[in-house]
Formats: C-alpha cells, sequence, structure tokens
C-alpha cells in the first residue's frame, strides 16, 4: 500500500484522536494496561456478532442495546427529516490496516457535516464488504463509513452504499492502499477529496442508531445516501480481499423512526 504515487481521495475531517476498529474508532480512550484491554473480536464464530455482547461487560450494547445498527431501509419511507449540508476542501489522510478493516485518518482539515443545528468534523473513513445496511433487504457490494464528531463528542456517520460497475478514480487509491494493507501491513499517505468520494446526490436515510462494532455504542446519527456509487470488479475484489465479511448483521428497527431528507455539498 505504500506508494509513491498519490491519487485524489475523499476528503475527511480528523476530529481528535481515533481507535483503530471501524466504527468504533473516534475518541481516543485513557491509557490501558494490557490486562484491561479490549478482548478480540471478530466476524466470525465465538467472537463474532452473535457473541459480541458476552465478549466483555463494555460491549453490552451489542446484546442489549435498543438503537443498533445497521438496520434494513425500506425505500416506501416517506417520512420528512432535516437536511445535511457537507463543506469540503482537499485534504491529506494516512491509510491504514485496524485488523477489523482498512481505514483513512484525515491529517488535515477535510470536511464538515451540518445536521439538525449541530456541526461534526469528519474524523475517519473506512469500508465493509458487503454492505451492512441493506435497502429493501437486499446489501450492497460495499458500504464507506464517513465518522464524524462534534464538539461534544456526538458522532455522526454517513454511509455510502457501492455497486458494481464503472471503476471509480477517485477511490482507486484507496482500494489498491486496501489490497496493499492487508498484504504486508504497510500504512501510506493519501491525497483526500471528500466531494470526489460522495455521490452526486446527498439524498439519504437518516435514523439514530449505534457503532457497528464493539462496543456498539448507541446515540450515532446515521446518514445513509440513498445514491449509491459505482466500483468495477476489481476495486471490490481488492477491497474484499482485505477483511471479507466484515459486516455485521442487520438490527431491529424497534420504535425507531426512519426518515427520508435532501442535501447541499459545497467544495473549493
Amino acid at each position: 500500500m505504500s506508494r509513491s504515487t498519490r491519487l485524489p481521495l475523499a476528503a475527511l475531517a480528523a476530529a481528535g484522536a481515533l481507535l483503530l476498529g471501524g466504527c468504533a474508532a473516534i475518541i481516543e480512550p485513557e491509557p490501558q494496561s494490557p490486562a484491561a484491554a479490549d478482548p478480540h473480536w471478530s466476524y466470525e464464530g465465538a467472537s463474532g456478532p452473535v457473541g459480541w455482547g458476552a465478549l466483555d461487560p463494555g460491549f453490552a450494547d451489542c446484546a442489549t442495546g435498543t438503537r443498533q445498527s445497521p438496520i434494513d431501509l425500506p425505500t416506501s419511507i416517506t417520512a420528512t427529516g432535516s437536511p445535511i449540508d457537507v463543506t469540503a476542501q482537499p485534504s491529506e489522510g494516512e491509510l491504514e490496516d485496524t485488523g477489523h478493516t482498512v481505514q483513512l485518518s484525515d491529517e488535515g482539515d477535510g470536511s464538515l457535516v451540518t445536521y439538525d443545528g449541530s456541526t461534526y468534523e469528519l474524523a475517519q473513513m473506512h469500508v465493509h464488504t458487503p454492505s451492512e445496511h441493506t435497502v429493501d433487504g437486499v446489501a450492497a457490494a460495499a458500504e464507506f463509513h464517513f465518522v464524524h464528531q462534534n464538539e461534544a463528542g456526538d458522532r455522526l456517520v454517513i454511509g455510502v452504499l457501492a455497486e458494481q460497475g464503472a471503476a471509480s478514480a477517485a477511490y482507486a487509491s484507496f482500494a489498491v492502499g486496501a489490497a496493499e494493507a492487508a498484504e504486508a501491513g504497510a500504512e501510506a499517505d493519501l491525497d483526500l477529496d471528500v466531494a470526489a468520494l460522495l455521490p452526486r446526490s446527498l439524498e439519504h436515510f437518516a435514523y439514530e442508531g449505534s457503532l457497528t462494532t464493539p462496543p456498539c455504542t448507541e446515540n450515532v446519527q446515521w446518514i445513509v445516501l440513498t445514491t449509491p456509487i459505482t466500483l468495477s470488479a476489481e476495486q471490490l475484489d481488492d477491497l474484499d480481499a482485505a477483511h471479507p465479511g466484515n459486516t455485521r448483521p442487520t438490527q431491529l428497527l424497534g420504535d425507531r423512526v426512519i426518515t427520508r431528507g435532501s442535501g447541499t455539498l459545497e467544495s473549493d
């Protein structure tokens, strides 16, 4: 993944230090002794999603939470919610393999998202193959999570679904880097261009959910864009080769409300 040529990528604004490990990578915890470190979790067997809640008391929400993610998103939803406003500018990021996904952490001031009166700074993006959210019960080939945080520590995640189709120039260096990271465990610096990574339309589903990896913390605002991007079969193979099947099954909606909304993008 350590390439000398830097290709434009998406822009994610970093909000403080990050933990490694998918959607849980946001807030840096207090230093821990090896004995207090989080237990091993995976996507298979006893340490997989069904067993996450029993691995550690801190993972209890994975088993008992009532506002968990991902969920299925029905296209029949008609309730109207708040719009999102994305402000993006070119930035730089560091690509690394966390052991559960390939993650691009922003090293600059890539983008901001304003939603429902609060502004969130983009910290990192990572990928799941296949997608974690489904639409009318159908999963996409991949799903990118753009993880944000505001000054109060609240999280907002934008989900971008990907289908097989034409190759994406914007995601080219991320896809190649993902494959290289899985093989060599190397890190790479990449240029980020958030405006290029997002689809043309910011129409979206919105709901309140959780992180999709342990500790499955709730009170996460989800924005899942309804327009997918396309990646070539080769690009999808590169992403899947890094961490195949790193997908949590959909969770029960319960009494939560899903809304539909629009969005605007302002970029330099």
